[in-house]
């Protein structure tokens, strides 16, 4: 599970209609590619400072829904571009990638399930 329940459960004990994860979810959604294609481009131009930039947004949008693993990959990747270690920021992507893409499926479908 890359999903933290307990994070989930924070949300729906705010949450007094029932739609804030769905929203929610959906932001990540629409919102997270943009980010990730916008980190490429930093990473492709070897912009450490852009990539600190979008990798510590992407971590906070991941805190927000729980989404652990994707969480983890954007730390990792802000704390070497602040080091100006950009070494393996492609890899990296890679997994941010992957990772979101099972956040995202997992999100989904705990919002159907209800």
């Amino acid at each position: 599970m890359s999903i933290d329940p307990a994070t989930l459960a924070e949300l729906n004990a705010l949450d007094d209609s029932g739609g804030l994860l769905s929203e929610l979810v959906d932001l990540f959604a629409s919102g997270t590619p943009d980010r990730i294609a916008r980190l490429r481009a930093a990473v492709m131009v070897a912009d450490a400072d852009a990539v600190v930039r979008e990798a510590h947004a992407l971590k906070g949008s991941c805190g927000t829904l729980g989404a652990v693993e994707l969480l983890a990959l954007a730390t990792q990747m802000e704390l070497r571009a602040k080091a100006s270690d950009l070494s393996s920021a492609t890899a990296q992507l890679e997994l941010i990638e992957t990772a979101f893409g099972s956040a995202l499926l997992e999100l989904q479908a705990l919002v159907m399930r209800g």
